[in-house]
């Protein structure tokens, strides 16, 4: 499957599901949802980009060389649900996969970043709704079937990693 194909698939399979089985939103006020100063936003998939108009009053969509080659789409915080990007369909999921041994180790976790801003996330995967959780696993293999998509989520999991053994380190202080 190609890797536009892959991410419109993705797409569908998390458009209505959600990490509870109510408006999470409600719990902390959308804090993923909110926009920062700092330019807060997501990380598009490969090929995700090409799902937005180019001109739009309500996304924001720059290319970024750093920490690897992608798009960064921001928003004013209120978008319409079937726009919203992969990645805040999967919050606070997200997809995983490592080379090791010459296998490529795959799934979901929660995501290291969203500690700071999700109160769902000291409850773990387990306290998450489980048709969100089974959608996300479907979403991830159904994006691991396009190779530009498998190697953005192991540059997407090495960053990730980055940041925990970062944050880890600060910790032994």
């Amino acid at each position: 499957m190609d890797n536009v194909s892959a991410v419109r698939a993705a797409r569908r399979i998390l458009e209505s599901v959600t990490p509870l089985n109510k408006n999470c939103g409600n719990i902390c006020g959308a804090k993923c949802c909110q926009s920062s100063d700092a330019g807060d936003g997501m990380l598009l998939f490969p090929g995700e980009e090409t799902l937005y108009p180019k001109k739009s009053k309500m996304f924001s969509i720059s290319k970024i060389k750093e920490p690897f080659f992608s798009f960064y789409i921001t928003c004013d915080g209120t978008c319409d649900r079937a726009l919203r990007p992969l990645a805040c369909r999967f919050f606070p999921l997200i997809p995983f996969a490592e080379e090791k041994n010459g296998k490529i180790i795959s799934g979901i976790r929660l995501d290291r970043r969203a500690w700071p801003i999700c109160p769902l996330n000291p409850s773990g995967i387990t306290g998450l709704s489980r048709s969100f959780v089974d959608s996300a696993k479907e979403a991830t293999s159904v994006l691991l079937s396009s190779e530009e998509n498998l190697r953005y989520i192991i540059n997407l999991t090495n960053l990730i990693n980055t940041y925990q053994n970062f944050s880890e380190a600060g910790n032994s202080l």
